[in-house]
């Protein structure tokens, strides 16, 4: 019996081992320093819980796809550090990178919406950020990447004496991974 209870215990802790080595748990966070953008973004504004944003983003992908609009990516910029800042009072932006051949299809979308949905364009220029890169294969992988990187990235703009600014998370359609920016002024 006691055998079977040790065998059991050992599968479990090597199923659960292999689960969070799957969803990047034991990934090692490198930070860079490299270009992002230029993008070009629709997206809402939030105030609020960050978790909010992934619906967001579903959101806007799923008013690009009704209109024939390819998006590029999703995104997440955040300017609150959720530490300091109240959860009620945090401000994020979210939404899509789009081809830029697609912002008229978006602008004539956003004019005719009511002012409490409102959907807002702009471009997002060639920008010099500290980078990091995360495995993006589920909902586990988000919180992962966030616990992960965040700490490291943070750490590394601290050695560099950078102010920090705000937080921006690019989620490539066509690449399991999500990259992290913190842009440089």
């Amino acid at each position: 019996m006691f055998r079977v209870i040790l065998s059991a215990i050992g599968l479990a802790v090597l199923f659960f081992t292999g689960v969070f080595a799957y969803f990047g748990a034991f990934n090692t966070i490198t930070v860079t320093e490299s270009d992002i953008g230029p993008f070009t973004l629709v997206y809402q504004s939030n105030v609020g819980d960050y978790k909010q944003t992934g619906s967001t983003v579903d959101y806007m992908m799923k008013i690009s796809l009704s209109m024939g609009a390819t998006p590029i990516a999703g995104f997440g910029q955040y300017y609150d550090d959720p530490s300091t800042v109240a959860l009620e009072k945090l401000r994020s932006d979210a939404g899509i990178v789009i081809d830029p051949k697609d912002l008229g299809k978006f602008q004539n979308y956003a004019h005719n919406l009511k002012s409490e949905h409102k959907i807002l364009t702009r471009e997002f220029p060639l920008t010099r950020a500290v980078t990091s890169e995360f495995p993006l294969r589920g909902i586990l992988s988000t919180f992962l990447g966030i616990i992960k990187a965040y700490p490291v990235m943070d750490q590394y703009m601290k050695s560099k004496n950078y102010p920090m600014t705000y937080a921006f998370e690019i989620y490539p359609l066509n690449e399991k991974k999500v990259q992290y920016a913190f842009p440089l002024k």
